[in-house]
């Protein structure tokens, strides 16, 4: 089976947001190499980390197979290498 055709390769700089809190789930990462931090914005307006992801780590198939919206906004914490998977 070829699953490559569908395969996204991206280079996040650190600091850059890879999709926003509130925003459609259209795709799933996997961290070829760096680091990601989740935040979530209360409705007190607090931010608070809900994850981190380093290599090997997927992030976001609960709420593309659940057709959810992103609970949190997600950025770089270090240059980091992701391959996306699109819906």
């Amino acid at each position: 089976m070829h699953i490559d055709f569908a395969l996204e390769w991206v280079q996040v700089s650190a600091g850059q947001t890879i999709f926003n809190q509130g925003e459609e789930s259209d795709a799933i990462y996997i961290v070829l190499n760096g680091r990601l931090r989740a935040i979530q914005e209360g409705s007190d307006g607090k931010m608070k980390a809900i994850g981190e992801f380093g290599q090997g780590d997927s992030v976001g198939e609960l709420e593309v197979l659940t057709e959810s919206v992103r609970p949190g906004t997600l950025h770089a914490i270090r240059d980091t290498e992701l391959a996306k998977f699109p819906k």
